[in-house]
């Protein structure tokens, strides 16, 4: 890097594919219980189950996130999904954000901004 000249740390965006789950938390009327004044405080131990997941593409850069992408309910992560759906909208961030040129790192694969 070139003794910390080089710019190559800015223009490389990274991401990853993870899941992500979801609940839906009680409001405070529903975990309200009724009890004496002597009775000892309850005590939550389960953890509510889940509501659903979600699998997201998560798109960043040393300056933080440029693009996360949400897979629609039972589509997959293929090379389909990725070039069609996925790679555009994390272009376009890139684009609107004013980034001319980058390497874009993911997945073992390197791309780069001209080639799309």
């Amino acid at each position: 890097f070139e003794e910390g000249q080089s710019r190559c740390v800015f223009d490389s965006i990274t991401g990853d594919v993870s899941w992500f789950y979801h609940y839906d938390p009680e409001l405070k009327e529903q975990s309200k219980v009724w009890m004496s004044t002597t009775d000892p405080r309850p005590t939550k131990i389960l953890r509510t189950k889940s509501v659903g997941k979600r699998m997201v593409a998560i798109f960043f850069m040393k300056s933080g996130l440029i693009k996360s992408v949400q897979l629609e309910t039972g589509a997959r992560v293929n090379t389909s999904w990725y070039l069609n759906t996925c790679l555009p909208q994390v272009f376009k961030a890139v684009s609107e954000r004013g980034i001319s040129s980058i390497i874009f790192r993911t997945a073992s694969i390197v791309y780069s901004l001209t080639d799309v």
